[in-house]
């Protein structure tokens, strides 16, 4: 009897260390910037921590408004913890498009990996999302004006109106 309880635990180890064996390291957490109004500056943020599954998720924020409209931009990253992410994680073999995420709605690419760290947020990565709408304070007539990528939150207000009437 003891011999079987051994031999069942010692099972469950190996088990147990061939499934942790197959989880990769993921970056979970937010890196980009916020804007409360078009009159104020941004925030940047650098939030985040480390995780393991079978998946890393990336999600690009291209341009996004929240729920309290607030401008955001950056790369959202995770674990595929549940087996609504594990299957879309399965089935894409490129990133989707998609138009919400996470409470907010703009303009996301959805993005699955399995190599470790795959999801960590690059510079090169960052500074393409924010290529073309940083926000410069210039100076013109004497009265500060704030220029800021207007075509983008057009584009992205008409998205709103378009969903939400």
């Amino acid at each position: 009897m003891t011999s079987n309880l051994w031999r069942t635990f010692w099972t469950t180890i190996v088990v147990m260390a061939q499934i942790a064996e197959a989880l990769v390291d993921c970056t979970h957490g937010f890196v980009g910037r916020m804007q409360a109004s078009l009159t104020e500056d941004f925030i940047h943020i650098n939030d985040t921590r480390m995780c393991a599954a079978d998946w890393c998720i990336q999600v690009i924020i291209h341009g996004a408004f929240d729920d309290d409209n607030t401008f955001q931009q950056g790369i959202s990253s995770r674990c595929a913890y549940t087996g609504g992410d594990r299957s879309i994680c399965q089935q894409s073999q490129s990133c989707l498009s998609i138009s919400f995420y996470d409470g907010m709605r703009g303009n996301f690419s959805f993005c699955c990996c399995r190599e470790a760290e795959c999801n960590r947020p690059t510079v090169q990565l960052i500074d393409q999302i924010y290529g073309g709408s940083t926000k410069k304070r210039v100076r013109s007539n004497g009265h500060d004006s704030t220029r800021i990528s207007t075509i983008l939150y057009f584009t992205l207000s008409l998205l709103a109106l378009r969903h939400y009437g």
